[in-house]
């Protein structure tokens, strides 16, 4: 009779203790399943905000000082808007929104009688850089003539100071620094292709011989994203102020 009390309470026990396994699991599994439905929208915002701040435009700051130009003692410096350069595919804006922003400056300029510096990359095999390096971009075939020329947008005109270079700079090894400075200028508007190499390069030697600097950030480009948003935020905003082509023509009014 024990014997049959005793195994009926064991086989109670192991039901009830596989009744609240069942229940438990089953609770696990809600918990769980509220728990995704929660966090998979927030991630999912949360990546499409990360993605945004990876690919988008740089977003200007709405804090910043008006823009205030002394048109006497500022000069324009388009950097590489020739053929082959802005024959490239561009980021954040393509080549033909630089070439039409680049235009708006460099007309408004000479409309103020402002000096305009036209800059490009003349190479020939016994001129263009050889360098030993892990990526290097240098092609030992000379470019055509048509490769340097400017774009049409901003042909030259007889007022306008053409600088060839043979680098990625434009004060190096040129007259870019003593025609500036003979012109009384202490202030330079920067845009062109790319932003950090032709333009970041410039900018830097600009900042080192003391000119302040204005940079146009929607009239240049690079070849990603990233090095774009890179020389802007991290170099241009410490060495000058960065403002859109609009703010700039505004200024200049």
């Amino acid at each position: 009779m024990l014997k049959q009390s005793s195994s009926r309470m064991k086989k109670g026990l192991i039901i009830l203790l596989a009744a609240l396994f069942i229940v438990a699991l089953t609770a696990m599994s809600v918990n769980a399943s509220s728990f995704a439905e929660q966090s998979v929208p927030v991630d999912a915002e949360s990546q499409s905000h990360h993605s945004e701040q990876q690919h988008s435009p740089i977003n200007h700051d709405t804090d910043l000082p008006k823009l205030i130009i002394d048109k006497a003692q500022t000069a324009l410096v388009v950097i590489d808007l020739q053929n082959g350069i802005v024959s490239q595919p561009t980021k954040p804006y393509p080549a033909q929104d630089v070439i039409t922003n680049a235009t708006k400056l460099v007309n408004t300029f000479r409309k103020n009688g402002m000096p305009v510096f036209l800059v490009h990359l003349i190479t020939t095999k016994e001129t263009m850089l050889n360098v030993t390096s892990d990526n290097s971009s240098s092609n030992p075939i000379a470019p055509p003539p048509e490769w340097s020329k400017f774009v049409p947008e901003i042909a030259p005109t007889s007022t306008d100071i053409i600088i060839t270079k043979k680098q990625w700079g434009a004060f190096y090894g040129t007259d870019l620094e003593l025609q500036l400075r003979r012109r009384g200028i202490n202030t330079i508007v920067l845009c062109g292709i790319t932003t950090d190499f032709g333009v970041e390069s410039t900018a830097r030697f600009a900042y080192e011989y003391g000119f302040q600097q204005i940079f146009a950030e929607d009239a240049m480009a690079s070849r990603s994203v990233e090095q774009h948003n890179a020389a802007v935020n991290f170099i241009f905003k410490r060495i000058g102020r960065v403002r859109n082509t609009d703010e700039i023509l505004e200024a200049l009014q």
